[in-house]
């Protein structure tokens, strides 16, 4: 899969296994056949649908993936957000906090905001932590449509992979490593706007579409990864079979069809990871 991209990842049915299968990519799930290889030096954020606090300030929850954060940064980042009412809350905190005699509860922030700021608090903190992989389950679902929320919530995100980081300048990008997000899109218009879309089947078979022809390939390298950056359909079959058609639990295979041949490999648990790894990069 080629690092710093975009991918959405749709399914043709409900209950097809799609947040299984992002839960995997997150590391939240491990899987009992075969392997999801990521390169150890890469930071992986799976963050959940539903927006989760700890009993903490407003600014610790913000900061808790990077307590050392930059402060211009953050605030930035909630101002690309339209993270009004945050921003306001944190002016407060830091008022109060100046203005001898008044006590401020820092952990009832909360009950402030509506569900869609909470949300956005949710989705910030990922921005924030700013890891090399993120997985976002379904980080649409509380926005609207109508409002254009929705749409500034997706641009974010396909901003914070193609800066390589939100509210970094942009003058360092070549410096840093790519960003790669995959996400769950609510429509067929929203995965639109993804470089690269994994659609699973009824059967349990992904297909994988891809939209431009690629520039990193620091992922592990499947094969007709090739064939995907330039738009052709690999269908990645979850079914294992041997050479003579049997079913074998220790050796899924990666299929990938282009036109009339079909090539083949096998990745059983102890074989080495296949492609490359990036090269030396500031985080």
């Amino acid at each position: 899969m080629p690092q710093g991209k975009l991918v959405a990842v749709t399914s043709s049915a409900q209950g097809a296994g799609r947040s299984t299968l992002l839960k995997l990519m997150g590391h939240c799930q491990y899987p009992t056949i075969g392997h999801w290889f990521v390169p150890v030096h890469l930071r992986v954020l799976h963050i959940s649908s539903s927006p989760m606090f700890m009993r903490l300030g407003l600014w610790e929850n913000l900061t808790m993936g990077d307590p050392n954060a930059d402060e211009d940064r953050i605030r930035g980042i909630l101002r690309e957000l339209r993270m009004h009412k945050s921003l306001d809350e944190l002016g407060a905190r830091a008022c109060a906090g100046k203005v001898p005699g008044i006590h401020w509860d820092s952990t009832q922030w909360y009950r402030k905001l509506s569900e869609t700021e909470l949300a956005k608090v949710h989705l910030a903190r990922a921005l924030i932590a700013n890891p090399e992989v993120l997985v976002l389950q379904r980080p649409l679902a509380h926005y609207s449509v109508v409002s254009g929320t929705r749409g500034a919530m997706l641009g974010a995100i396909a901003h914070h992979v193609r800066n390589r980081g939100m509210c970094l300048p942009p003058e360092l990008r070549s410096r840093r490593r790519p960003r790669t997000c995959f996400f769950a899109p609510e429509s067929e218009r929203e995965a639109s706007v993804a470089d690269i879309v994994l659609e699973i089947q009824d059967d349990g078979s992904i297909i994988a579409t891809s939209r431009d022809d690629g520039e990193d390939m620091d992922f592990i390298d499947i094969v007709g990864s090739s064939a995907a950056r330039k738009g052709e359909r690999v269908q990645i079959s979850s079914s294992c079979r041997d050479d003579a058609g049997e079913k074998s639990p220790e050796s899924p295979r990666w299929t990938h069809e282009r036109g009339s041949t079909a090539v083949k490999r096998s990745l059983t648990p102890g074989s080495p990871p296949v492609g490359r790894l990036p090269s030396r990069a500031s985080p």
